[in-house]
């Protein structure tokens, strides 16, 4: 009995060791910006992905900071925005922040079905010739390591774009334990994400998109306005 629980006791000592470095090891190969010196002219989409949205369309901080550094990179170039989200009150939400920020609505694209980071990566591979496309992927970097591994998966082209570093938001009403409490939760919640992934598990347990997508006739609805 004391043996079963000693190698019980050093798969779990494993397992924790496994999902704390799981960021750091899936970040090795992929590709990051963190500043707005990088060139944007080869980027065919950016790809601003959903978070919390408070009542009467306020975008939660890390939304926020998600759709100014999108609003920074457009004004470098005019680049297509795919809003994906979790359903249309998040999309439309985050697209009239955008619009109130001068982006053109004909340069924006909606995607109501992105209920989780695999269903956007998965619409993204729908786009014709999609492996030929370039895409900016804008989030936090506790998220752009899970993202950027699934669009490799898919073989697209993609670059990550540290929202928190090239729009940085402090908040001071928030006290720094709480803050590092923030971010070690972020950052299991997200290795554990990323294995549930790697294991098939992930899209067992959230198959919200793919039950309403079963209701469209064709990929091409996935995208509002249609891209094809």
């Amino acid at each position: 009995m004391k043996k079963i629980i000693y190698i019980f006791l050093i798969l779990i000592s494993l397992s924790i060791i496994l999902v704390t470095l799981t960021p750091f090891i899936y970040t090795i190969g992929t590709k990051t910006v963190s500043k707005l010196t990088f060139n944007t002219e080869n980027q065919d989409f950016i790809i601003l992905f959903g978070a919390k949205v408070y009542p009467k369309n306020t975008l939660s901080p890390i939304m926020k900071q998600r759709a100014d550094t999108t609003i920074l990179i457009y004004k470098k170039k005019s680049t297509p925005i795919i809003i994906s989200g979790s359903g249309k009150y998040e999309v439309d939400s985050i697209e009239n922040y955008l619009l109130s920020n001068n982006i053109n609505k004909k340069d924006i694209i909606k995607d109501y079905y992105g209920y989780d980071t695999h269903d956007t990566i998965r619409h993204l591979s729908y786009i014709p010739n999609a492996k030929n496309k370039n895409f900016l992927m804008i989030s936090q970097n506790f998220h752009l390591f899970r993202l950027l591994q699934m669009t490799n998966d898919y073989k697209l082209n993609s670059i990550g774009v540290v929202a928190e570093l090239i729009s940085p938001h402090d908040d001071k009403n928030i006290g720094f334990l709480k803050k590092t409490k923030t971010k070690i939760e972020r950052h299991y919640r997200n290795a554990i994400l990323f294995w549930l992934y790697k294991f098939g598990i992930y899209d067992v347990l959230s198959d919200e998109a793919e039950r309403k997508e079963s209701y469209l006739k064709s990929n091409q609805d996935v995208f509002t306005p249609n891209i094809y």
